[in-house]
């Protein structure tokens, strides 16, 4: 799978690429289950390990949420606990004070 990126002209960028792209916008707790389902050693970086995070990141997808601090996206673990993508499950279960993109404990990364 290759996905066509529009920047003055078609450009491709390869799943290797997209992958490493990707990867350190997720919180390290997020990379950790990642790692763990997908059977992950790190980073995806073979063809394989790259297909098998973005065939991760696709079925999860909903699950995910922003983090305006760390900019960074986590899992809603409750959400995916309960089959509902985030934004309906957190209609009827908001967020709590320290819980998710509320958690003022959460730190600006390294890089």
């Amino acid at each position: 799978m290759e996905i066509a990126l529009l920047a003055g002209k078609d450009k491709r960028i390869s799943n290797s690429e997209l992958a490493s792209s990707l990867w350190p916008l997720f919180d390290k707790p997020l990379r950790e289950v990642i790692i763990k389902e997908t059977q992950l050693a790190a980073i995806p970086r073979t063809a394989d390990e790259c297909a098998k995070f973005l065939k991760w990141l696709s079925d999860n997808k909903t699950y995910l949420y922003f983090h305006p601090v760390s900019r960074q996206f986590g899992l809603d673990q409750a959400a995916r606990d309960h089959a509902v993508n985030s934004r309906d499950y957190r209609v009827k279960n908001p967020w709590g004070d320290h819980e998710g993109p509320k958690n003022p404990d959460v730190q600006k990364p390294t890089m």
